[in-house]
């Protein structure tokens, strides 16, 4: 054995002898240089579909910020499993740097930043080998949508980690983000110092000019048209107080966008499932496909999105015990029941008298159940609508409502065993409803969820709209009038007419 290693070195040390000086001089086979790609229109195609993609990245609607930042932050979830401190830390508020959801987030918005940016300075490139008019309108239209990508990117890092809202301008100095409009080519080239919160603000507001200049046209609605810049561009006129102009933006697309509400049969089942993708109501999507078989989520290969199997809901299984279509640990506040006007406590639970252990455990047979005041209670509230109809839009209620798993349904149950003890008679520990599967189990798909996700709606311009009509000027009347559209609409009322409440006897 020593004589063939000896061997081996020598004929090693031999062939490196012979060769040229070029022959540690070669290029890095997992890294593409400028003049190799991109260099034509349809790599300029493929690159963008590379910034779109991003969008459901690990680090963006591919978990982290969506299913592991925002809904905690936002105090739209609650957990049941305490053994994740990162995320402990999004559910108290009290995050710390270091923290690797933010970590994740972080990255994957420069990297789609850098995306845009090598985009962006390629194409007077490409442009001036183009021939034919149809190219380069072509070109102008892909140009227009990266310009609305970087922006989308920056909004998105400025909301999660600027220093201050503006808040009447009391925030403009704070800290922003790294300004960043040119591909990096070195390390050195990515230290960027960050920009005050106003001088982000107005770079995207800036890049979604541009946009609206090469988005003339509507364009293809699974893509970003020229509706998407106006109404994302009336969004961040709202968050910079920019009142007018978000009064003005806003009011383009109601008027002019040919877009309308769904009617409340559709959107009940707008947020899961294929078949109402791109309805008339919506304006912007994250476009998501479930894969099965190929990669895990979007720790693989994957164009779908795991955040479904965070807040994947917990049922009862046949065996009596608590399981769930994914993960299962965590479960929409008590606040967002309030918010819809559900304001009942957390029931008590009671040992059924109809239950057989002798059966399976099932839609008809359980062990426990919530108290039958708590029952009619809210069974009231519902059926009567007394509580906002959207409340079980957006949640499944524990009980009362299921989920299918291998062919057979079983009702929605509070937390598993261990988390339950921790929240027993103090949180109500529904499940989520929107973007989860309702048929099946996410890791049926590799929990490679394929629902897309809606990043804006009509629904969000008329509640935006309203907010500028109530400031620019204080027309409440208008404003109340937008909001209450979209009231109507969860009722099953007409839109455009007004209706007074009457409560039932």
């Amino acid at each position: 054995m020593k004589k063939i290693i000896r061997l081996f070195t020598l004929v090693l040390a031999l062939g490196i002898a012979s060769c040229s000086e070029d022959y540690l001089e070669i290029s890095d086979a997992n890294v593409l240089s400028t003049s190799q790609f991109p260099t034509s229109l349809s790599h300029m195609e493929l690159l963008l579909n590379a910034i779109y993609a991003n969008q459901h990245s690990q680090g963006l609607y591919g978990m982290s910020y969506l299913g592991m930042t925002i809904y905690s932050l936002g105090n739209i979830q609650n957990m049941g499993w305490r053994n994740d401190d990162f995320r402990n830390q999004m559910i108290t508020h009290e995050v710390k740097s270091g923290n690797a959801y933010l970590n994740e987030a972080w990255r994957d918005l420069f990297r789609g930043v850098q995306q845009c940016n090598t985009f962006l300075d390629r194409a007077p490139t490409i442009r001036e080998s183009l021939t034919s008019d149809a190219d380069k309108a072509k070109l102008n239209r892909l140009e227009g949508e990266v310009y609305f990508m970087r922006a989308w990117h920056y909004f998105m890092a400025e909301a999660l980690f600027g220093e201050s809202p503006i808040h009447g301008g009391a925030g403009d100095n704070k800290l922003g983000m790294p300004i960043i409009t040119e591909p990096a080519g070195s390390f050195d080239e990515m230290r960027v110092s960050r920009a005050t919160v106003r001088e982000t603000w107005d770079f995207i507001i800036s890049d979604l000019k541009e946009a609206q200049k090469l988005l003339a046209e509507a364009a293809d609605e699974k893509r970003v048209t020229k509706w998407a810049v106006q109404s994302f561009l009336g969004k961040v006129y709202v968050y910079t107080e920019d009142w007018v102009n978000a009064r003005t933006a806003l009011k383009d697309v109601i008027d002019n966008s040919g877009k309308s509400l769904v009617d409340f049969a559709t959107y009940q089942k707008m947020f899961y499932g294929s078949t109402n993708e791109h309805n008339t109501e919506s304006i912007f999507e994250i476009s998501l496909k479930a894969k099965p078989g190929e990669g895990w989520g979007s720790w693989g290969e994957s164009v779908g999105t795991n955040s479904a199997m965070v807040f994947a809901p917990t049922f009862l299984a046949s065996n009596g015990n608590r399981s769930s279509t994914g993960w299962g640990n965590s479960f929409p506040a008590d606040e967002n029941l309030q918010r819809f006007g559900f304001s009942l406590p957390a029931p008590t639970w009671q040992d059924n008298p109809s239950y057989d252990p002798d059966e399976k455990s099932g839609m008809d047979n359980y062990e426990e159940m919530p108290d039958p005041a708590f029952l009619a209670n809210s069974r009231n509230l519902r059926s009567n609508q007394l509580a906002d109809p959207r409340l079980w839009v957006s949640t499944r209620q524990v009980f009362e409502d299921s989920t299918r798993v291998d062919g057979s349904w079983f009702r929605i149950w509070p937390q598993h065993e261990t988390a339950w003890d921790e929240i027993d008679g103090k949180k109500h520990a529904w499940s989520f409803n929107k973007y989860v599967n309702k048929t099946k189990s996410e890791y049926n798909d590799n929990v490679q969820n394929g629902n897309n996700m809606y990043w804006i709606r009509l629904a969000d311009v008329y509640l935006l709209y309203a907010e500028a009509m109530a400031n620019a000027g204080g027309d409440n009347a208008v404003a109340l009038e937008y909001i209450n559209k979209v009231h109507r609409r969860a009722y099953g009322l007409p839109v455009d007419v007004p209706w007074r409440w009457t409560t039932p006897v």
